[in-house]
């Protein structure tokens, strides 16, 4: 039995089907990078984070309302959170140096402390803001997937 080599067009919709499969395949793996690269780095911030999670909890436009107020505001507590970012990073550095010294680590503590207390009292206003414009149905279920979370980290073992 004789092969045939097929003719030059089923060549052609053969080469595109493969070149469209990969092109596919490369989109996705490049667009799944580049959505990891920018979770990892949106969620390097505790802040970042405590807010993605309190508007994931959130209805649609409840977490819209919830992210536009919190943005709009931010000029309020942006330098604060940035100082608190800044003592976070110290206590880090801290902790990590060699030779380790306790008296560095614990005032890295003390400052980290201290710019959180001033951070907290800054953001309380624009929080409350933000709480204020969503749903009573919003922040129940804020607060019940909070407790939520709590009891699910309780019986884990890892309740801070």
């Amino acid at each position: 039995m004789v092969l045939r080599t097929p003719p030059c067009w089923t060549r052609a919709k053969i080469a595109l089907s493969v070149s469209v499969i990969i092109n596919l395949f490369l989109v996705a793996l490049i667009g799944s990078h580049i959505w990891r690269v920018e979770s990892q780095r949106r969620f390097d911030n505790p802040l970042a984070q405590a807010l993605a999670t309190a508007e994931h909890s959130l209805p649609p436009k409840d977490a819209k309302t919830f992210r536009q107020v919190i943005k709009s505001e931010s000029s309020v507590f942006a330098g604060s959170a940035q100082r608190l970012a800044s003592a976070r990073h110290a206590v880090g550095q801290a902790i990590s140096a060699e030779p380790y010294d306790p008296a560095a680590v614990s005032q890295s503590l003390n400052n980290w402390r201290s710019d959180w207390n001033q951070f907290f009292d800054v953001f309380r206003g624009p929080l409350v803001d933000a709480l204020g414009a969503v749903s009573p149905e919003g922040r129940r279920k804020l607060i019940a997937d909070r407790d939520a979370t709590r009891k699910s980290m309780h019986e884990t073992g890892f309740d801070p």
